[in-house]
């Protein structure tokens, strides 16, 4: 009998082995085609800004669209390796597995809440990505927690620039209230604003008396258990 035991826990034991060996190959295979997919996409952000003409956006989206036609926008983070374009699908688990190619991965793509309009924007716009191990998506958001003065948030659609200002950052367990979309009135969104500018770990000294427009960034900080919140305020917005 315990030689039967024992022998049941050994295939036990190789088995989790073997799964753990294949996961670790498949996510490392998925991180090189990843790394392949976004230096593909560099092209598409405009380096030298005088070809600028009419259309004052530092990004080609005819070409990305061409590639996907789910992009509506591209976020970029200074002093982070986040710089990679938004795409949105009509649920918020397709881009959880699929790159911006529509290739199965399972470090996904960077994406738009699809209750979320980047052309008319919510009081809380949302963005999601996979924390990466190795900084790719948004795995090097977690910097930003080090820095008492926080890089600005770009965010660029084919109709405008904008710019937003970190107030507000911070680790939470898995739940549904930073992930608020629309208020019932005036007041609900002040103590959202409230609630969510207590919970960040370091004070930025932002007034968010004035604030119409909030972008929240989320991402998993261990194992899916955990979040890492960012929220940022709309400074400045240019259209074209």
């Amino acid at each position: 009998m315990k030689r039967k035991i024992f022998r049941l826990i050994m295939l036990l034991s190789l088995t989790i082995i073997t799964y753990s060996a294949v996961l670790v190959l498949k996510w490392q295979k998925d991180n090189q085609e990843q790394i392949k997919i976004l230096e593909n996409l560099k092209s598409y952000k405009y380096v030298d800004t005088s070809i600028l003409k009419e259309n004052k956006s530092l990004i080609d989206f005819a070409k990305l669209q061409k590639e996907n036609i789910d992009t509506v926008g591209w976020i970029h983070i200074a002093n982070t390796q986040v710089d990679y374009p938004i795409v949105q699908s009509d649920d918020n688990n397709y881009y959880l597995n699929h790159a911006f190619n529509k290739t199965e991965n399972a470090s996904g793509a960077i994406f738009v809440d699809y209750r979320n309009n980047l052309e008319k924007l919510n009081k809380n716009t949302i963005i999601y990505g996979h924390a990466c191990n190795n900084g790719l998506m948004f795995g090097s958001l977690k910097e930003i927690l080090n820095n008492s003065t926080p890089p600005i948030i770009e965010i660029y659609t084919p109709t405008y620039n904008s710019k937003w200002q970190i107030f507000s950052a911070y680790y939470i367990s898995k739940e549904s209230y930073y992930l608020t979309t629309k208020f019932i009135n005036t007041l609900s969104y002040q103590q959202f604003k409230e609630k969510i500018t207590k919970r960040s770990l370091n004070n930025y000294h932002q007034d968010l008396t004035n604030i119409n427009n909030i972008l929240t960034l989320s991402t998993c900080k261990d194992n899916f258990s955990h979040r890492l919140v960012i929220h940022a305020k709309l400074i400045e917005k240019e259209t074209f």
